[in-house]
């Protein structure tokens, strides 16, 4: 599990987008926080292996899953 706050603007207001990535696969999770880290966005990613696990932020209510 890993939290990802990258640089920039996501909304045009200077506003951090929350993102939920649900991935069972590391190798996959990891490419998904490169990709977003390089393209600058402004978000930050959360990382749950399952729903499960998941189920605990979903309750708070990212914005984007």
């Amino acid at each position: 599990m890993f939290q990802l706050a990258t640089e920039g603007a996501a909304t045009g207001a200077g506003e951090v987008v929350p993102v939920l990535l649900i991935e069972d696969d590391d190798a996959d999770a990891i490419l998904v926080r490169e990709y977003l880290h390089d393209a600058g966005l402004g978000v930050s990613l959360s990382w749950r292996p399952s729903l499960a696990a998941a189920t605990p932020e979903l309750r708070a209510g990212p914005v984007c899953v």
